[in-house]
């Protein structure tokens, strides 16, 4: 999962995991709010003491977040599918569904760093080698991997 903190610019944002807010640091005020409509978690209920994975829990809630000065992108579950949320900042323009990874096919993407033009994610050794020994297979530099071995990270490029 990505931290609950975002630097974007100069400006630092706190997201906190399964909330709706998104807070500006320097005044710890809300500035984002991401609403489903008819499906957002109640603010009098306790997200600690729900099962959200369950099949029957019956909101949506902001699992990760990422923004930049031009995107924004988060993602949720329904009905334990992931969906992710794509959002435009300059255009205000939103767009959800289920990212498909070109790369992995079936990876949970997301960045933990990024700006105008790329994005930058990480994956563990083992998991690599676990999850995705077809692609390790492929890329000669991935077979001298080991489980011990830093992460191996991924440079993603924004489409036009």
């Amino acid at each position: 999962e990505c931290s609950a903190f975002i630097k974007t610019g100069s400006q630092l944002y706190l997201s906190p995991v399964y909330g709706n807010l998104i807070y500006a640091c320097d005044s710890i005020e809300p500035v984002y709010q991401v609403h489903f409509t008819g499906k957002s978690f109640p603010n009098d209920r306790n997200i600690e003491e729900e099962s959200i994975f369950s099949p029957d829990f019956p909101y949506l809630v902001k699992n990760n977040c990422f923004l930049s000065e031009r995107f924004g992108l988060l993602d949720y579950f329904s009905h334990q599918v992931r969906i992710s949320c794509v959002w435009d900042r300059t255009q205000n323009h939103v767009e959800t569904g289920i990212i498909q990874n070109d790369l992995v096919p079936d990876y949970r993407f997301f960045p933990r760093w990024g700006n105008e033009d790329y994005l930058l994610e990480e994956i563990s050794p083992s998991l690599l080698r676990e999850s995705f020994s077809e692609l390790v297979n492929k890329i000669p530099i991935l077979n001298s991997i080991n489980e011990d071995d830093n992460p191996v990270l991924v440079l993603y490029k924004w489409k036009e």
